[in-house]
């Protein structure tokens, strides 16, 4: 995404692409698991991935970053306006008291930063990697940084006992709004290591750095709509054969 921004020849036309598929994912989630219930099946779990959503967030914030950049008179205004859509995306299903299989998209229409998947943990680093593609000291920095922070959650369990404070709103609402593996973590012994490698193990994005560096910043193969149509194909089948073998 990153990349894509970096080197795309039509912003507008890119987050267009993001939008619109992130709101036709959502769509086609709450169809797949209407005909999945509808089968009856036992031990079924929603399909909630929506890759899309998360990348258009990134994107878009990107260009907000950019925007402000430029037109700094206008700062503040387009900050509270995005900050008053974000938490009318957040408050409006339950305002309507919109079914659960029917809140995701709305999400996706207001393009919510914290109901992405991933939530802001995930959306926050397209920002990161945006603006430290040419500095791969910082993205290393930067990104493992990030990566500590749910390590140290897992260890210690520091988020979770904070939630406990309230001072936030409840545990579950900071795992909402963080992104980060939260629930439960409070009454975890510190330093837990079947915990942390077999349970909570959301830090393991740091096994992607190396991956990451290996790339060279060069153009792909250019079949940038075959992967907007492989994603949602490849969960929708994944989930099917997992409800099929139970």
């Amino acid at each position: 995404m990153a990349q894509g921004m970096r080197h795309s020849h039509n912003r507008k036309k890119y987050l267009q692409r993001l939008y619109v598929s992130s709101v036709f994912m959502s769509v086609g989630n709450m169809v797949f698991n209407a005909v999945i219930q509808a089968i009856n099946v036992d031990h079924f779990s929603r399909v909630d991935n929506n890759i899309f959503a998360t990348l258009f967030a990134c994107a878009f914030l990107i260009c907000l970053i950019e925007y402000s950049k430029e037109r700094p008179e206008k700062s503040r205004r387009l900050w509270a306006f995005y900050l008053i859509w974000q938490v009318a995306g957040l408050i409006l299903p339950d305002l309507f008291h919109l079914p659960p299989s029917v809140s995701p998209i709305m999400y996706a229409v207001f393009g919510n930063i914290f109901m992405a998947e991933g939530g802001f943990f995930y959306v926050i680093m397209g920002p990161l990697f945006y603006y430290t593609l040419k500095d791969r000291k910082k993205l290393v920095f930067y990104y493992t940084l990030l990566s500590a922070i749910p390590f140290l959650n897992a260890a210690t369990g520091f988020l979770g006992k904070i939630s406990c404070l309230r001072i936030f709103g409840s545990p579950f609402t900071v795992q909402w709004l963080t992104g980060i593996h939260v629930w439960g973590t409070w009454a975890v012994q510190p330093w837990n290591w079947p915990y942390i490698f077999g349970e909570n193990f959301q830090w393991m994005v740091i096994g992607a750095l190396p991956i990451i560096l290996l790339y060279n910043g060069e153009k792909g193969n250019g079949r940038k709509y075959f992967y907007y149509l492989f994603y949602p194909i490849h969960i929708y089948l994944l989930a099917f054969i997992g409800v099929m073998m139970g």
